[in-house]
């Protein structure tokens, strides 16, 4: 069964070839801050941050684009891109327990870049 984070992100894998894959450390400890979440009204810095690099000439004010975020993650989707996480689940503590976090799942993460995965695995 997916979770409710691999179906948000599932909606907007891209339909061809990942051109550039964004690895993130992981989810959010507050669930409704998710990157591929679509009615996220604060706090959402990740997917702010990527839109105002990758769209800088289109991106108008935060307010405006952030009731437009379906039509940009659309936009993310058909440019080939694609964000998952390193750690499945959202992690907390000191950046030494978040590092080792991340390090106990880096062989099964090198796995997943190499493309041994189903497609719901793929999104992160």
């Amino acid at each position: 069964m997916l979770t409710r984070y691999q179906r948000a992100a599932e909606k907007y894998l891209p339909h061809g070839a990942t051109r550039i894959l964004f690895v993130a450390e992981a989810p959010p400890l507050s669930l409704e801050r998710y990157f591929y979440f679509e009615d996220v009204k604060r706090a959402d810095w990740l997917w702010i941050a990527l839109m105002k690099v990758l769209y800088k000439s289109e991106w108008g004010s935060t307010k405006t684009e952030r009731l437009r975020k379906r039509c940009w993650l659309r936009k993310f989707e058909q440019c080939g891109h694609r964000l998952i996480d390193a750690v499945k689940q959202p992690i907390r503590g000191t950046p030494k327990r978040r590092v080792a976090q991340i390090n106990a799942v880096a062989d099964k993460f090198s796995q997943r870049g190499k493309g041994n995965q189903s497609r719901a695995d793929s999104t992160g």
